[in-house]
């Protein structure tokens, strides 16, 4: 007899975007896409009839109507997208259970409660959430899938495998199997640079991970990530019920390597283009804002620079694009062309519950060390945005609202 045990569900509402829109314009079966106009739009998601013609969310969407002319696209409306949200969030508030919103549509939930109440029933936590799924699909006409495991982060794993409007379950006899066949990149925090470097060092699942050891692990990505991937690996951070409290100060990277290496500034122009679409894409999803852009170019010769930019809290693609942008052309200048690596990070991700407020607008500053970047930011941003000072804020002006600076980092 099989022992199920299930102690998670991660619930994830199917393309979420997209089913909407579907829903909306009565377009089932239609290749949609939800993207931002222009020639620098970003997709924010896309149905699966559109995932299988090769269209994915967080690419680019200038050229997409001509190289798919049957297409639907449609201009991502948050406010009602948030609106459907908090009534998905409140059917499962009305569950009954501890629970834990993750994203716009992502939840985890804690259904031993149920089990213990049915007297150690395992499959009554699954009827619950199948009746939710039913609801909302009845009610609203969406689809969603969800995972069931002994603890949060293989049910996100079992979620992620779950086949579109439907479940997967874990139970404890298939869990250790299982567990160690997972990638690594599954694991909160492996972006794709570190899980470039695992894959140098042919660790590519957590049971590879489990064989390399810790110390080599915080060898490859430091003592905080190796050691965070080792504790996932050996199932110690996959504890039961839900995860720990929001996430608040975390950061989002990814990046491009390029085979030989970059000669021109346009050359990394267009690298920058996709990877800063990824990491917005995925703020919006997970409901997210950043205060911190960095951009970090790596030469073939292995130096290292690296210029940050203070960003009022946000996740729009063009602002932070233009950050992007600005930080790479103030870097470029000092590569002498030979950049093997560029790396753009988001820092200070936070929730958007826990955004500070601040007055007259979100602080904005400028970190790095050289005196050609701040010339080149503000002959993008105007002057009087950066200012030279001692450990205090100063109050000046950017695009003609009061803003505070803080500049301690340029003496």
């Amino acid at each position: 007899m099989r022992v199920m045990s299930f102690s998670s569900v991660y619930f994830d509402l199917d393309a979420y975007f997209s089913g909407f829109e579907q829903e909306r314009l009565r377009a089932y079966g239609v290749p949609l896409v939800v993207a931002e106009a222009g020639l620098e739009g970003v997709v924010y998601d896309a149905s699966y009839e559109a995932r299988r013609l090769g269209i994915l969310p967080g690419t680019l969407a200038y050229n997409l109507r001509s190289r798919f002319p049957k297409i639907t696209i449609v201009e991502p409306d948050i406010p009602a997208y948030s609106a459907l949200a908090e009534m998905v969030m409140d059917e499962i508030s009305s569950v009954g259970v501890p629970w834990r919103r993750l994203s716009m549509s992502e939840a985890v939930l804690d259904i031993r409660v149920v089990r213990d109440r049915l007297g150690g029933d395992d499959w009554a936590g699954v009827r619950v959430i199948e009746r939710l799924r039913r609801f909302l699909r009845d009610t609203h006409g969406l689809s969603s899938r969800a995972g069931f495991s002994q603890g949060h982060l293989s049910a996100k794993a079992a979620c992620d495998e779950a086949a579109p409007d439907s479940v997967r379950s874990i139970d404890v006899e298939e869990y250790p199997v299982w567990w160690r066949a997972q990638k690594c990149s599954l694991v909160p925090g492996v972006d794709s640079l570190a899980a470039e470097a695992l894959s140098r060092a042919r660790v590519l699942t957590l049971g590879d991970a489990v064989r390399t050891g810790r110390e080599e692990l915080v060898t490859l990505l430091g003592e905080s990530l190796g050691g965070w991937l080792w504790r996932c690996a050996t199932s110690e951070t996959d504890t039961p019920g839900l995860p720990p409290g929001g996430r608040k100060g975390s950061s989002l990277s990814a990046g491009s390597t390029f085979t030989t290496y970059a000669y021109t500034i346009e050359q990394l122009r267009q690298s920058l283009m996709p990877i800063v679409a990824s990491l917005c894409s995925r703020l919006l999803q997970e409901r997210q804002h950043t205060g911190v852009v960095r951009v970090k170019l790596l030469s073939v010769t292995g130096d290292a620079q690296s210029l940050s930019l203070n960003c009022p809290t946000g996740r729009e693609y063009s602002a932070m694009y233009n950050a992007a942008k600005t930080l790479l052309e103030a870097l470029w200048n000092d590569t002498q062309g030979n950049v093997r690596t560029i790396t753009v990070s988001f820092e200070d991700v936070r929730d958007e519950e826990s955004m500070p407020l601040s007055f007259a607008g979100s602080p904005l500053s400028f970190a790095g060390n050289t005196s050609r970047g701040v010339q080149t930011v503000h002959s993008v941003f105007g002057e009087g945005v950066i200012l030279r000072t001692s450990d205090r804020w100063c109050y000046t002006s950017f695009y003609d609202k009061a803003r505070w600076v803080e500049a301690t980092s340029l003496r």
